[in-house]
């Protein structure tokens, strides 16, 4: 074997950082969201009619052009039913992150996840 293609101390030093830099930069960027949802906003006609938390089990009916039951439990929030055209707000099933959203436009109807009032989205000078 040629001399020249050895592994040597050093070879193995600096494969150990490396693997080190590549974990550490893991962990670093690749850490999940702190924030949890905890309010579920519903919206109708762009107005603001119920804010509750996620983390308490109830059942909202909302009237309109068309009827829907909006069901909140297991820290998840979804539509059960609707008397719309399509049911596609009902096949959308639960969300349960900060940021998702439930429409169902038939009946001008937004449900929003939203995070904790105690998160900071900016700090400026």
């Amino acid at each position: 074997m040629n001399k020249a293609y050895r592994f040597r101390k050093g070879d193995l030093f600096a494969v150990a950082i490396a693997l080190a830099l590549i974990a550490a930069s893991f962990l670093i960027f690749f850490q999940p969201e702190k924030t949890e949802p905890a309010n579920v906003e519903i919206y109708q006609n762009g107005r603001l009619l119920y804010t509750f938390s996620l983390y308490e089990s109830r059942t909202i009916h909302i009237g309109g052009d068309y009827e829907n039951t909006i069901v909140i439990e297991n820290a998840s929030v979804r539509i059960a039913s609707s008397t719309c055209p399509g049911q596609d707000c009902v096949h959308t099933g639960g969300i349960h992150s900060s940021g998702q959203n439930l429409i169902c436009l038939p009946n001008r109807l937004e449900i929003r996840l939203t995070g904790s009032s105690d998160d900071i989205d900016i700090i400026s000078r």
